[in-house]
């Protein structure tokens, strides 16, 4: 079953590099996806809502900061190598990369674990939203 699953995730990522690849997408989701052009406008709304979000905001901002980071270690420096799961960069050959291949280990997802941690936060705080 977990060999499907392999065969299944690599077939559909050569499916998303050869074939269903979009020439606007190859130079937008570089920058979407480089962590450092994030990490400005999201610490500014952080201070923002620590400064104009009254003590709720000030609690959410601080807790989501905790919980990203908290997050953030258990994804790359327990689990990651713990599953050892390897980058489809190192695996699949010949590929088409946009950005560097990272050395890590590809799974759990860091982006996604934070994002995930830090809206959490924010949907206990702020839940009509």
């Amino acid at each position: 079953m977990l060999n499907s699953l392999f065969a299944l995730d690599t077939h559909l990522f050569v499916l998303l590099n050869y074939r269903w690849h979009c020439g606007l997408l190859d130079v937008v989701m570089p920058f979407v996806t480089n962590a450092n052009n994030w990490r400005l406008p999201i610490l500014v709304a952080l201070l923002a809502l620590a400064v104009f979000g009254g003590a709720r905001g000030r609690w959410a901002a601080l807790l989501a900061l905790l919980a990203v980071a908290l997050g953030d270690q258990l994804s790359s420096h327990w689990l990651k190598p713990l599953i050892g799961r390897a980058r489809p960069c190192h695996v699949v050959e010949p590929l088409r990369l946009l950005v560097s291949c990272s050395g890590s280990f590809s799974f759990p997802s860091s982006h996604a674990t934070n994002i995930a941690a830090g809206m959490t936060i924010f949907a206990l705080f702020y839940r009509r939203l």
